[in-house]
Formats: structure tokens, sequence, C-alpha cells
């Protein structure tokens, strides 16, 4: 009932922008836009109607008044926009900016092209618009294509905005995009974010025209969901401000695929942070839902800038040239959190490895990862205050590589994988050799167990104690672990052995009993065709 009474109320107040008084040719080549403008200044508050034909124009057509809507029929009502690098539609307030909105307005069913190529001007330009719907629209090849700045509780659905070949490449224009969120100045010399914006059901797709899909600036609330961007030059989505003390916040995006197309000529990145050099300028959450980015030519995503909170939870993260996740903010403060997002085809390149933390103030990380790259899973460097890891694991040369100051909270990641063992006397090895030295291991519920196998050649010229090391997790600080030593042949005769991992190292020492006295196993005690077995469960 609700919806019948709004459009008997929309009908009620229905202009025809083709009526003989107007004066709108609507043939595709007379300039309508006078006359246009004519019939919207004349009657605000009411649904400006555009039936099915080509209207072109020269300058921008601007709606100033409250409760005023363009609607139109769909791709059959063309918009053709002739301007020099203007917009094709404005909503905006004349009024003071510091003291109002444009109130309950709105769009509907037009579609919004270029007529000739320009290097600047959106097909649609929303500027401090309160309550806006804008719905069911298509802008094709207009350099800006859609552009928000500042405004609150404005919806947007069921829209497009497509670059085509024929549009003027600004791919090497700084952050030019198809869809781009600011802020608005006022006059009062301030500025305004733009407040709880809605986005669903829409494709943003750039064909590498410009240099991201879209850019956010300035937001504080945007949600967006069931979208598709695709193919930025640079990226597909940019979180960068203008200035200064502004601020993004409060986004989440849910079942939207970011799409770089492809991994050889597609965008750099899929999410992109850089570091703008606004120091005052604040990142503060940043979250997604079920969603799923792809298809690069470099890391997936890509962070250069402290995020209070960067979150993505399921969805997929798959073919990246290099890291699926490359987060390092140059600063502590910040939290990424992965949680059953499932990461394959990461570092195709062979390279690196699939996430690369360094520096944060806390890590949750539980993807389901599958890759064949050739270094660790993950990298964590500079200082992570508080590192959670979970998920399951499966490819690479081993699970992690670590430096700086790298604190666990809790540790139940599934992974399998193999290591190098070595053996020393006291550290030497002169003349040592083997035929075998090999070892694999598994994590699962914040412990590590495996098993280790040497087979000497020969024992070499060096002294002292055995060593054995390598071992690819340390034991959790003074937790007990215990190490079980299958079988040493060949040159112990003594069958009380025992093995010891201590805390916080890798080593591995080896021990006899003898006179009831456990002493560490020496060069002497082993010959030339020494084998050594060792099995080994401990937290970590």
């Amino acid at each position: 009932m609700s919806n019948a009474l709004n459009n008997i109320g929309k009908l009620s107040r229905l202009v025809f922008v083709t009526e003989a008084r107007w004066g709108v040719k609507a043939d595709g080549s007379t300039d309508d836009s006078a006359a246009i403008q004519a019939c919207i200044d004349a009657n605000p508050g009411k649904v400006i109607f555009f039936p099915p034909a080509t209207y072109r124009i020269t300058s921008t057509l601007t709606v100033s008044s409250d409760s005023t809507f363009l609607y139109g029929f769909g791709r059959a009502s063309r918009i053709l926009n002739a301007t020099t690098g203007g917009d094709a539609i404005h909503f905006t307030s004349t009024a003071s900016l510091s003291t109002s909105y444009l109130n309950n307005v709105g769009m509907q069913g037009l579609y919004i092209s270029r007529s000739s190529t320009a290097s600047a001007g959106a097909g649609l330009r929303l500027t401090r618009v309160n309550s806006g719907h804008f719905s069911d629209f298509y802008i094709l090849d207009c350099p800006e294509g859609l552009q928000i700045r500042g405004g609150q509780l404005t919806k947007i659905f069921n829209f497009e905005v497509f670059a085509s070949s024929s549009m003027s490449d600004l791919s090497g224009t700084a952050d030019t995009n198809l869809l781009g969120i600011d802020e608005s100045a006022t006059d009062g010399g301030t500025y305004q974010p733009c407040y709880t914006l809605s986005l669903s059901h829409f494709n943003v797709s750039a064909s590498n025209r410009v240099q991201c899909a879209m850019r956010v600036a300035s937001v504080d609330g945007l949600q967006g969901v069931n979208g598709y961007f695709a193919r930025g030059k640079d990226a597909v989505i940019r979180y960068k401000s203008s200035r200064n003390g502004s601020y993004i916040a409060g986004v989440t995006w849910a079942s939207t695929y970011f799409d770089a197309v492809n991994m050889t000529t597609g965008a750099a990145n899929v999410v992109h942070i850089p570091d703008d050099s606004n120091a005052s300028s604040f990142v503060y959450s940043i979250s997604h839902a079920a969603c799923d980015f792809g298809n690069c030519t470099a890391a997936g995503v890509l962070v250069r800038k402290a995020v209070s909170a960067l979150g993505f939870d399921g969805g997929t993260i798959l073919n990246t040239t290099t890291w699926g996740i490359d987060y390092e903010p140059g600063s502590t403060s910040g939290t990424l959190t992965v949680s059953g997002t499932r990461m394959t085809g990461n570092s195709s390149g062979g390279a690196t490895g699939v996430i690369r933390v360094s520096s944060a103030t806390q890590a949750n990380l539980s993807p389901t990862i599958v890759t064949t790259a050739s270094a660790s899973v993950y990298t964590f460097a500079g200082t992570v205050s508080r590192l959670h890891l979970g998920g399951t694991a499966s490819g690479g040369t081993g699970l992690m590589a670590r430096s700086g100051t790298i604190t666990f909270a809790d540790y139940s990641t599934a992974y399998a994988g193999s290591f190098t063992p070595t053996i020393s006397f006291a550290g030497g090895t002169t003349g040592l050799t083997t035929s075998t030295a090999s070892a694999t291991y598994s994590l699962s519920g914040g412990r590590c167990m495996g098993s280790v196998l040497i087979v000497l050649t020969a024992k070499g010229s060096s002294t002292g104690e055995v060593r054995i090391e390598g071992v690819p997790f340390t034991p959790l600080q003074n937790a007990p672990c215990g190490l079980a030593l299958d079988a040493v042949t060949s040159g112990v005769g003594d069958t009380h052995l025992s093995a010891v991992l201590a805390s916080s190292t890798s080593r591995i020492r080896l021990f006899k009993l003898s006179a009831g006295t456990n002493t560490p196993l020496t060069d002497a005690d082993l010959t030339n065709t020494t084998t050594i077995q060792l099995s080994f469960n401990y937290a970590i």
C-alpha cells in the first residue's frame, strides 16, 4: 500500500520534460541544456520525466530544490553529455554549504553517456545530498563516473558505471576513478564527510582507463552489498585521503567481488591503502564479509597506512602474483583480521608468501591457505604485539618466517610441512657428511609434532657434543616439551637414551644414561654410519 501511495504521489507531481512549453527537442543533436534546465528550475519539488529519447546537453543540468526527482525510461532515456569536461547532472544545494543539505531528491531510469571524449566530468555528481534515492541508471564513458561529496543517508542501487576503450585514457593521472567518495568543503572553511551511504546491486567496471575503479577519500558509514568492481590500472579500490584532518570509518562490504580481471594486464592491486603522507588523516575501520578479491599483477591487498581495524570474513582472495595480503602500515597501531577466508593461487610468481604482516597491534589470522609458493606461507616482521594464528595452510617452504618482536597470543594453525635438520659436533662440521637429513612436521592445536631422520656417511674430525638443529618452531617459553629418541645405531650400546629440546631454542641435545647420570652424546659415541631417528611433540 505504501509503495502504491508513493507512486500516486509522484504521478501527481509528474512533469514531462518534452512538453512543448519547455522547448526540448530530444532529437540527439539539438542542444537541450537550457530548455531542460528551465523545466527543472520551474518545477521545484516535482518529478521531471524524460520520455524515451536522446537529450543532448552542452552544460551541466543542476538540481538544487528539495524533493525534486529525475525519472526516465531506463536505457531508452539517454542524456548525451557534450559538455567540455563538465558534469552531466549535478544534485547540489545552492544555499549556504555550512548549514544546509539538498533533501529528499533522487534519480531513476536514465542512461548518461558522453558524445565525445573528455578528460573530466562526472555522469552524476551528488554534493551534500540528504536522504537521496538514486537507482536504475547507467553511466558510460564519463571520466569521473559517479562522484559523491558529503551528504548523508543516501541510497544508491541497481546501477552501472562503465568505461569502454573509447573513453579517454586517464590511467596515468593520480587517483582518477569511476566512483569517488569524499568530503565536501563548506563556506565556513570546514569539511563534512559523507555520512551513512548505502550502495547495492551495482557494477563499476573501469577497463584500465582510470587508476582505480573506486576511490574512498573520506566517509563515515559506507555499506556496500551485492556489487562488482573491476579493473582500475593501479587498483580496484583505493582508500586515500585528500587532506590532513579527514578520515575513513565504518566501511562495510558484503557479497561483493573486487576483480582485477587479469594477472598479466589487470590492476596491480585489488585493495590499496597507500601512505598518503597526511599524518593527521585516519583510517578507522574497513570490513568485508563473503567478498571475493583477485586476479591482479602484484599483491591482492596492499596496506601502507595504519588501519585501526581491517577485516576479511569468509570469501576468497585468489590469483595474486605476489602476496595475497601485504600488511606493512609503517606503524604498530592497527588490527588485521582474516577469518575463514580461502586463499588460493597467491604468490603465483613464487617468490613471496601468502600473508605478510610487518607491525600491528594485533593480527588475528585464521584463513584456509593452499599455495605453491617457494617461500614461507606467512612472514612476520617488526612488532606484532598479539598474534592469533589459526585456520589451515598447505604448501610453501614452511609455515612462517619471523623477525622482530612477535608475541603469540594463541596458536592453533593446522599445517603439514618439512624441514632440513642439521647435525654438528658442538657446532663443528669438518668432514661431516650425510646420505639423509630429512624431517616432517605438522601443527595442530598449538602443538608441533614430527620426526627427524639423519644417516651419517662420515662423521668427520670435529669433536664435541651432538647437536641437531633446524626445528621450525621453538617451544613455548617455560613449557614442557618431549622428544623420543627412536634409535641411534652403529655407535652407542647404552640403551638408556634421551633427547631434549630446551625452551625457546631450536636445538635438540642427545643424552645417554651412564652410571646414573645423563651425559651428552658426543662424536665419540657415533660412527661413520650412525642412523639417528627422533620424534617430537611440543607446545609452541
